[in-house]
């Protein structure tokens, strides 16, 4: 058994990833969104407000390591590729004061930099 180098949760105000769907009665502001990220892998995982798994997907990593860079701000973010289903999407984690913040990226300046269409 293997154990996540890092686990993070998805910022409320943020969409889901592209490849991870919901059934039709459940939506995105009734489920809390976790990705235990591996050494190849990050698996992403949708939970109910009663705790209950409602969705999840194994996402291939792009890099082993995510594109770290500190902005004009002073704040550190990384962001990672990762992909299922064929299907390319990318994260931005921000290293603030008071806490991380982790949201899909949808800014298409950073996607196209990121090297996804």
């Amino acid at each position: 058994m293997s154990f996540p180098e890092a686990t993070y949760q998805l910022s409320s105000g943020c969409r889901l990833p592209k490849w991870l769907e919901l059934s039709k009665n459940v939506h995105r502001r009734d489920v809390s969104v976790s990705a235990d990220a591996y050494a190849d892998r990050i698996v992403f995982k949708a939970l109910d407000r009663q705790g209950e798994e409602v969705a999840s997907k194994t996402a291939i990593r792009r890099n082993r390591f995510p594109t770290e860079v500190t902005g004009s701000d002073n704040i550190r973010r990384s962001y990672e590729v990762a992909m299922a289903d064929g299907l390319n999407d990318a994260f931005v984690i921000e290293y603030k004061t008071g806490g991380v913040y982790f949201c899909m990226v949808d800014d298409p300046l950073t996607l196209k930099s990121l090297r996804i269409d």
